[in-house]
């Protein structure tokens, strides 16, 4: 690889590097004020919320991918005109085809990643995800619930107007089972 290309593709990349860290960054940090509410108010782990950011950040990844290509290319074009560089090099005889090839490879590296995300760590991600959530759920039952609020789960809407989340105890309670359309069923508790 000739030293122009070389130097086309290390501006390309680095400003693809950072838009890459900038719009994950900001996408993991718009989810994470969501979650740092389980931790904090609702006694889920560290460890569990940890697995939840590490399964979603391939969703995160398939947005970013294509936008931080966008971004690095455009901004490595408008430094490299912005200091004249290019001027120099048509002024010295580089046809402008000559950024074609580090262009090109750019790009089928960053389309074959985005390959890999979508058809690889996608799934993977929605499959952990799952697992984890319902890990959640199951070591903390009262993780989702708000109280003093009608929760909806599937087909049952559950109302507690005390939930001590530390515990899962419920105080209050009102369960909708509408799981048959027969028998429809209304469950009133003090505790739960």
């Amino acid at each position: 690889m000739k030293i122009l290309s070389r130097y086309v593709l290390k501006e390309i990349a680095s400003f693809f590097a950072i838009s890459l860290l900038t719009f994950t960054g900001l996408l993991l940090t718009i989810r994470m004020l969501r979650l740092t509410s389980l931790i904090v108010n609702r006694g889920v782990e560290f460890g569990q919320i940890g697995t939840v950011f590490f399964a979603i950040i391939p969703t995160f990844l398939e947005i970013a991918l294509p936008m931080s290509t966008l971004l690095g290319v455009m901004l490595a074009f408008a430094r490299l005109c912005g200091d004249s560089e290019v001027i120099v090099m048509r002024a010295s005889g580089i046809s402008l085809l000559r950024f074609i090839a580090p262009l090109s490879l750019f790009a089928l590296v960053v389309g074959g990643s985005g390959l890999f995300v979508s058809c690889v760590l996608r799934p993977w991600g929605f499959a952990t995800l799952s697992t984890a959530l319902f890990d959640i759920a199951r070591s903390k039952s009262t993780s989702g619930l708000t109280e003093g609020i009608f929760n909806k789960i599937g087909q049952l809407t559950l109302y507690a107007e005390k939930i001590d989340y530390r515990t899962g105890d419920l105080s209050k309670v009102i369960v909708d089972d509408k799981r048959d359309d027969a028998q429809r069923k209304v469950v009133i508790a003090k505790k739960g």
